[in-house]
């Protein structure tokens, strides 16, 4: 390699690294935020757990998809052992993504769409409740992400090589690996890959009948390879894309705990969870044109009322979702418009703006950008000849991304502090002083700060919610009161989603209250009656 081409090569590993950084900085910011208990410390304590040796589904009552768990165990594997550093350890896997995606897409998708998409994205989501916090919807953006430039880039290529099989099979991971409901948006990219091929497959067909009127033989020949070929692609696709799932199913299978995974994450979502939270997921079948929906209602309630920058922002990703398809239909044809629409779309299906819809708003803001990059700049020379009109449209959302993203700028110092927003730091030094290291104490409400701020794993039935006590916590019920925890963490009057306790587990409820005593000043930690002298004693309490 000669001096130029090592300078080059020099330049552009100065360049991944920088970008990098740049993308750790802007994630930097929110890494002190008050953790989010049910969701995002359900990942990190189950994580937690499974190092620890429990086995999902089998011994953790989960009605999530596996895959978040087993990120976040292997990041507790390499030492991410606080709040921090598991967010720290997502930040790096999230900033090395979108670096990648830069030098992986870039002869595909504008280099600048691909850079800009996390400012976008952040701008959107550090003003929504949770909208920051490590959840499962907000790692499936990757997923999502890869999955649609997978799907421009096929567009360009007409292919699938080993590489972007690879890439799909990990979209698909962080996809619906880890959110159910993601497998419509995965449905329709499927169905979107398979409608083009036909297509192109009979439009080749028909070029290839006449060219090669004059020789029967080379057409027959010809459309013998173009079929082997496109048969030899989508299988290794697809044992590509299997492969993680045939791990997984040997890991069940070795733990028994096929069924299990069954019941929570299929069962629960559909018989159990609707009875309590009107119905939702009951009938699947009826949910693949709810992400149509859900923008057709966005639209239907504009409201000048609330009118600020980042309601103007959020109808100006619905809009440029629907432009964007619009000029894919125009320019790649019915199928891929309509593929990309239905894809981001059905990301929406619980809402468009809130934590449980970040995946929506980061394919939503990789469309937005990339129709501003795309069809309102294009170039240099190319923006210098359009329209005032859309010279002023790109200029003015330019200008709202920017505000938006740099409210608060300044607490991207935050950092620095690197402490535990931790709300429960004197429950969490009680129980590590009244238990064992490795004692299991009983979490029965669905907040898990103290048991995974005190780093303690879990034992007993699953109580936290109604669905899942009548799920699975209740046949565990009689089991768990032969060897009862020393310690749980309990809240007199506690209620789940307006559900009490003592009404969804009436038998639960009052076994607590009979055996276990309340410590005092603790707010939430109970302790078995036969140890209550004990733990006082340990705590100093007369």
């Amino acid at each position: 390699m000669g001096t130029e081409g090592k300078s080059k090569k020099n330049r552009t590993v100065l360049m991944i690294i920088a970008i990098f950084c740049i993308y750790m900085l802007i994630q930097m910011r929110y890494i002190g935020e008050t953790w989010f208990d049910p969701d995002e410390l359900d990942i990190y304590g189950t994580g937690f757990e499974m190092f620890k040796g429990k086995v999902l589904y089998s011994e953790i009552a989960s009605q999530h998809m596996p895959w978040s768990y087993v990120i976040s165990m292997i990041f507790y594997a390499l030492g991410a052992h606080s709040t921090v550093l598991q967010r720290l350890y997502f930040y790096i896997m999230f900033a090395a993504f979108w670096t990648a995606f830069i030098f992986i897409y870039k002869k595909h998708v504008n280099k600048w769409v691909l850079f800009l998409q996390p400012f976008a994205y952040f701008a959107i989501i550090q003003h929504l409740d949770f909208g920051t916090q490590i959840l499962s919807e907000n790692i499936a953006v990757i997923g999502a992400q890869m999955l649609l430039l997978e799907f421009l880039m096929f567009l360009d290529k007409r292919q699938v090589s080993l590489a972007s099989c690879i890439r799909i099979s990990l979209g698909v991971i962080l996809t619906f690996g880890v959110s159910f409901v993601d497998i419509y948006a995965v449905f329709y990219m499927v169905i979107g890959v398979i409608l083009l091929e036909i297509a192109w497959y009979r439009s080749s067909t028909k070029e290839s009948r006449v060219k090669e009127a004059k020789n029967k033989e080379t057409e027959d020949n010809n459309n013998n390879r173009k079929q082997s070929s496109l048969a030899k692609t989508y299988i290794r696709l697809v044992v590509v894309v299997a492969l993680p799932w045939i791990a997984l199913l040997i890991y069940m299978l070795a733990t028994h705990s096929v069924g299990a995974f069954i019941k929570d994450a299929y069962t629960v979502n559909r018989e159990y969870y609707p009875r309590y939270m009107a119905n939702i997921g009951a009938e699947p079948m009826n949910m693949f044109d709810v992400g149509i929906t859900r923008i057709a209602e966005y639209i239907n309630e504009f409201s000048f009322e609330g009118f600020n920058t980042l309601y103007i922002l959020k109808l100006f990703i619905v809009g440029c979702l629907i432009f964007t398809s619009y000029k894919l239909v125009k320019t790649k044809g019915w199928i891929a418009g309509i593929t990309v629409f239905m894809f981001v779309s059905s990301l929406g299906i619980r809402g468009l703006y809130s934590f449980h819809t970040v995946t929506f708003i980061g394919a939503a803001t990789l469309v937005t950008v990339y129709a501003m990059v795309t069809y309102l700049y294009e170039s240099k020379e190319a923006f210098e000849k359009k329209s005032e009109g859309k010279k002023f449209l790109l200029v003015f959302m330019s200008c709202l991304f920017v505000a938006s993203f740099s409210e608060n700028l300044h607490s991207i110092f935050h950092f620095l502090k690197m402490e535990d927003m931790n709300g429960y730091k004197k429950e969490c030094e009680i129980v590590k002083t009244i238990t064992d290291e490795d004692e299991r104490i009983w979490q029965t409400n669905v907040c898990n700060s103290v048991s995974w701020g005190s780093l303690r794993v879990t034992k007993g039935p699953t109580i936290s919610t109604p669905w899942m006590w009548d799920a699975v916590g209740s046949e565990k019920f009689e089991a768990y009161k032969e060897n009862p925890a020393r310690v749980i963490i309990f809240e007199d009057n506690y209620e789940s989603w307006g559900n009490k306790m003592s009404d969804y587990a009436p038998e639960a409820y009052t076994y607590i209250k009979e055996n276990y005593t309340y410590i005092p000043d603790s707010n939430q930690v109970w302790v078995l009656n036969s140890y209550y002298t004990e733990a006082c004693e340990k705590l100093g309490i007369d």
